[in-house]
């Protein structure tokens, strides 16, 4: 039984009135997998996106995020990868239940892992297997998954970017914030190329 997810939480201030800010809606689940996977989900109006910029919209925004680890049994009896899919899903369940309105639009993103040498060493191949078997199994959920290299991420969305933001938290753990990274990269794509608008039907 895998538990609930350890969650850090923010948001508009409270007053503000997020019933006038327009639609559409989407709702970005990042993860940044590995022997520890962080994740982050961010509902978001495209509209402010595309009109206002991402700043903006994201102070308009509701987003959460953290990081999940197999169990010390799973990782005794070699069972680390399943168990920390298991922990990433339940994190994407945590966030359909919480933040999901019924007309919002979901995009799964993922950090992609270009391995530049040979190697055999369990941490190197980490991200490669956990990303693997969490794909396969969202491979019949029929939703949208995207793929992004680090490197965009860690230039546009730095840690001063983050504390500018009022969105950094460091006791959040710094997988959970390199998955916010993502989520914010690709809100960011999404205000800027349509064809990504398109492939969300947005």
């Amino acid at each position: 039984m895998v538990n609930e997810p350890t969650v850090t939480m923010g948001g508009p201030p409270p007053g503000w009135a997020m019933d006038a800010v327009e639609g559409p809606w989407v709702v970005v689940l990042a993860y940044d997998p590995g022997e520890t996977t962080g994740w982050a989900c961010y509902r978001t109006s495209v509209s402010l996106l595309r009109t206002e910029g991402t700043r903006r919209a994201l102070a308009r925004s509701t987003w959460a995020l953290g990081q999940v680890r197999a169990s010390p049994e799973a990782w005794r009896v070699g069972q680390w990868v399943s168990d920390n899919v298991d922990r990433m899903l339940a994190a994407g369940r945590w966030c359909y239940e919480e933040m999901m309105q019924d007309e919002d639009t979901w995009a799964f993103v993922y950090e992609g892992f270009r391995l530049r040498e040979r190697s055999s060493e369990e941490s190197l191949l980490a991200p490669v297997k956990v990303a693997s078997v969490w794909k396969d199994r969202l491979r019949d959920v029929k939703l949208p998954v995207f793929e992004q290299l680090s490197s965009g991420p860690l230039y546009t969305v730095s840690d001063r970017r983050l504390q500018e933001w009022c969105m950094y938290r460091k006791d959040s753990g710094v997988h959970a914030r390199d998955a916010q990274r993502h989520a914010i990269h690709f809100l960011r794509r999404l205000a800027s190329e349509a064809r990504l608008r398109e492939e969300l039907g947005l």
